[in-house]
């Protein structure tokens, strides 16, 4: 399945309809080991195979348990009879974006009873269809139907005509061309054919391939860091200069003027933008404001900076100061988005689990949700250790709070 699909999405560029029958089959929403490069080709196919002509049609009977990133890319939602707790949770995900809460309602409330062979018939954006539909019985054969034990009869196999293949044969084998055509012989061309060897990562490359990578992330991050703390004490070192010569003329603070051809710090910058836009601000608040975690060294050692170069007041919660005001003025940084916007920028900075997670409970702001509700929800096991991991994670960085009860942190939305 993965070969066929990279090789569809890589060569096709006329219009084609794949249609996935059992698709959670090739789109999990937990790949098993050895299931992550399926997984990717499939999302290519209905993520981005628009633009290479394929259109996708995907048929499943546990919603639930089909790729969540997969799911919401669909453009009509054709839904049956669905009883499952978890598989209406994932269906009024969709819902919930595309429609009015008079639909939403409608339709989550009639799915558990629906009778068999009514649909509810979705497409907000493409089709603008929102109905309910008796689908009529199928007059072809019915290869899925349920073995009948009740003795009736079960329709026969519709056969093919029989065919005389042997007069065929011997019809294709007198085939002479025609006496009056004279064959031209043709040029002969050599082909040269060159078989190379193309290499292929194993799993275990693959893993060994992943570790190097995180490490060099690491190594990345690290080395920004230690960038940003170097400049951090050129600035430092600057603004003592100014403030010993003016010390003698004012008793007051000196307005901060950056260095010429020096950048201000990003973690520095994004602290003092948050403050001007926010005022007197608590440091777990100030650290989900600026995309840090509040333990972090870097958010720290910015802070402790900040306050040596007296653009910030010292104590929690922190207050910008007159000159730090200028400094961020003279400095033109943009400060972060609030509201949805933070929410988003922070989808794009954590990974997969952390993201989900918090799409989820930022939806259902300002209600608290169980854990088990919220792992429901997102399709994670509650007992699991990367739902459990990625909980923690979000509330080290304070984007959610509470523990058996969970709620998306009230910093971002105010």
């Amino acid at each position: 399945m993965a070969d066929f699909s990279e090789a569809l999405y890589r060569l096709n560029r006329s219009p084609v309809h794949l249609i996935l029958d059992e698709a959670d089959a090739f789109a999990p929403q937990r790949p098993m080991r050895g299931q992550e490069r399926m997984l990717g080709a499939v999302e290519d196919l209905v993520r981005r195979g628009r633009a290479r002509g394929i259109g996708v049609t995907l048929i499943t009977q546990r919603a639930a348990v089909l790729n969540k990133d997969v799911l919401t890319q669909i453009e009509v939602l054709v839904t049956l009879r669905t009883i499952s707790p978890q598989d209406r949770a994932a269906i009024d995900e969709w819902v919930k974006v595309h429609g009015t809460q008079e639909q939403r309602s409608e339709l989550m409330a009639s799915l558990p009873s629906l009778p068999i062979g009514e649909a509810w018939f979705w497409s907000p954006g493409w089709l603008d269809l929102f109905q309910r539909v008796k689908v009529r019985q199928r007059e072809t054969f019915d290869s899925s139907a349920t073995p009948d034990f009740q003795g009736k009869v079960k329709p026969t196999i519709p056969t093919m005509l029989s065919l005389d293949l042997e007069r065929i044969k011997g019809i294709l084998e007198r085939s002479t061309a025609p006496p009056n055509i004279r064959k031209v012989s043709e040029p002969k061309v050599e082909r040269v054919i060159e078989l190379v060897e193309v290499p292929v990562l194993s799993d275990d490359d693959r893993a060994l391939l992943r570790q190097w990578l995180e490490r060099f992330d690491a190594g990345i991050r690290a080395n920004a860091d230690a960038a940003e703390l170097i400049a951090a004490r050129l600035l430092v070192d600057a603004s003592r200069d100014n403030i010993s010569q003016n010390r003698t003329k004012t008793s007051e603070r000196p307005a901060f003027n950056p260095i010429e051809g020096t950048a201000f710090p990003r973690v520095k910058a994004r602290i003092l933008s948050a403050l001007a836009r926010h005022g007197t601000t608590p440091k777990p608040k100030l650290a989900v404001l600026t995309g840090y975690a509040v333990s972090g060294g870097g958010f720290n050692n910015a802070l402790s900076s900040l306050r040596t170069m007296g653009l910030i007041e010292r104590g929690d919660p922190v207050v910008i100061t007159e000159s730090g005001h200028q400094a961020i003025n003279a400095g033109g940084v943009e400060p972060l988005p609030a509201g949805w916007e933070l929410v988003e920028w922070w989808c794009k900075e954590l990974p997969k689990a952390e993201r989900t997670i918090l799409r989820y409970l930022a939806n259902r702001y300002p209600d608290s949700l169980s854990k088990d509700d919220v792992g429901t929800g997102t399709g994670y096991a509650a007992n699991g250790g990367g739902f459990n991991n990625a909980l923690s994670r979000l509330r080290t960085l304070q984007l959610i709070e509470g523990r058996s009860e969970l709620q998306a942190a009230e910093a971002l939305f105010s």
